[in-house]
């Protein structure tokens, strides 16, 4: 998945699950865990939408001739490989060490929980080891440590030696508290959420999600005890005891966490609040409503679905290595990785083997008018020097020359506001100011791509244009850079009668390399 798409999707479902736990603020504890914890669910399953099937590259239109309607031709530039825009380097030509480097500081961070997760489950079992009991769960733990439970398949409840001097009641609470973590399982999701956390520990809502995760499993612990018939007040007393003799637990599940401690005794003595929690059915039902979450998000696609392999792709070519740059390439979608394998055989001269990768990624971008025209045009150049297949070469065109017609029927069926007016007849041109330069993209210089990419534009009263429309485009990304470009360009208005009125005009940018 984009990196980017990614960021907003985990994004959206932390603040979902926010939204969704303040919106069961008055139902019970259990209910807004469950809450949380399909939010981590979510966000484990989040990186296996990017492995979802996709067709079609998703790069921009590539159609060779279209009207342009009644707007004149007013502006005019060239772009070469050397040209930088003022904004800086788009996405697609960020450097690959930078890549790397952002690589490396998520595994660091991520490998660094990891292992300080693992090292502590290292000494949670060693101390197991060395702490046999008579008891099939409870065991003793050193002084000072916080009740805890430890393990799933075979839990164990650790009391501190000093429990031994505790009141009865004390310690029947203690246990009832643990006992319930066992029954809901809360070890093994714990540990899961931990986890996950350490896959996203760049994000600040994951962080935020987990602090809430862990106060509401002691909520719900919390609740279970009280609805075994427990006085409330007794409860709370057991727990602000605990709580101020001994230290939290770590990487366990310990009875008296202090940063909610107030919040807890608040919820335990509170008359209204609903203990009960979520049935099977509903469960089952929010876990597959956390699993439709998902679906969605593996339609969308950025303009590339594995950026950093293009990008290593890309640099393979450029240094000839062409069986590194075949391989890297096989990592994007597969529309994609047959077009650029297909581009990679061209540049060896192995033609046969080219051919067969350029009709694989247009059969494969059939449904996808733009990712069709973007397959069709590069084979059709690469047609143009292989004299043996006219017959291929005729085909192309013919579907190229289809896909145009269809794109022609769908600009005449939009048309410009009522109040823009044609250059001419008393109207006079916007007169250009200021131009930014668009960007030569990094996969058209990577596939050799020149063309000339023709935009219609509405300039307003004010001098800012706006419905910007693609009328011929290029691909490969030259197309949105322009259309960015345009964006940015600023005008003297077009006049008529004197005063300021908005004008329909076209612009013709050519994208060439330089030899």
């Amino acid at each position: 998945m984009d990196p980017l798409l990614h960021v907003f999707a985990s994004t959206m479902l932390l603040v979902a699950a926010a939204l969704g736990s303040q919106a069961l603020r008055r139902r019970s504890a259990a209910a807004r865990h469950l809450v949380w914890l399909l939010a981590f669910w979510t966000l484990a399953l989040l990186p296996l939408a990017g492995w979802a099937p996709v067709d079609g590259v998703p790069v921009d239109w590539v159609l060779p001739e279209l009207p342009f309607g009644s707007s004149r031709l007013l502006y005019r530039t060239t772009v070469t490989a050397g040209d930088q825009a003022a904004g800086g380097l788009p996405a697609a030509m960020v450097p690959a060490s930078f890549s790397r480097l952002a690589l490396g500081v998520w595994a660091a961070g991520g490998g660094l929980m990891l292992v300080h997760l693992a090292a502590s489950l290292v000494r949670l079992g060693q101390l197991r080891r060395s702490t046999p009991g008579r008891h099939p769960i409870l065991r003793r733990a050193p002084h000072g440590t916080m009740p805890f439970t430890f393990g799933h398949f075979r839990p164990l409840i650790f009391l501190p030696a000093e429990a031994a001097a505790w009141p009865a009641a004390r310690r029947r609470h203690v246990v009832l508290h643990e006992l319930a973590h066992i029954r809901r399982h809360d070890y093994a999701a714990h540990l899961f959420a931990r986890c996950v956390l350490a896959f996203y520990w760049w994000h600040p809502l994951a962080w935020y999600a987990w602090r809430h995760l862990a106060a509401e499993r002691e909520l719900a612990a919390d609740d279970s005890v009280l609805r075994r018939g427990v006085r409330p007040s007794d409860y709370a007393e057991s727990l602000l005891c605990v709580a101020a003799a001994l230290p939290p637990a770590r990487f366990a599940l310990g009875m008296a966490r202090r940063v909610p401690l107030e919040g807890r005794l608040r919820s335990i003595l509170a008359v209204k609040t609903v203990r009960t929690a979520p049935g099977r059915l509903a469960t089952a039902a929010a876990a597959l409503a956390c699993v439709v979450a998902v679906l969605p998000i593996a339609t969308l696609r950025g303009q590339n679905q594995n950026p950093a392999a293009l990008t290593q792709g890309l640099d393979a070519l450029q240094r000839k290595e062409y069986e590194e740059a075949f391989s890297r390439f096989a990592g994007l979608d597969p529309a994609g990785a047959a077009l650029w394998q297909a581009l990679t055989r061209e540049r060896q001269g192995r033609a046969a083997e080219a051919a067969e990768r350029f009709d694989r990624a247009v059969a494969l971008a059939m449904g996808d008018d733009k990712a069709e025209s973007v397959a069709l045009r590069l084979y059709d150049r690469f047609l143009a020097a292989d004299a043996a297949r006219p017959g291929a070469r005729q085909a192309v065109q013919a579907r190229l020359a289809e896909l145009e017609a269809r794109h022609r029927a769908a600009l005449a069926r939009q048309t410009p506001g009522a109040e823009v007016r044609r250059v001419g007849g008393g109207v006079i041109a916007p007169r250009l100011l200021e131009k930014v330069q668009p960007l030569y993209s990094q996969e058209a210089r990577g596939a050799k791509l020149e063309g000339t990419v023709v935009l219609s534009v509405e300039i307003d009263a004010a001098g800012r244009p706006g419905n910007i429309r693609i009328l011929r485009g290029v691909g490969l990304g030259l197309d949105e850079n322009a259309r960015e470009a345009l964006a940015r360009w600023r005008f003297e208005p077009g006049r008529a009668e004197g005063r300021a009125v908005p004008v329909a005009a076209t612009v013709e940018v050519n994208f060439k390399l330089l030899d």
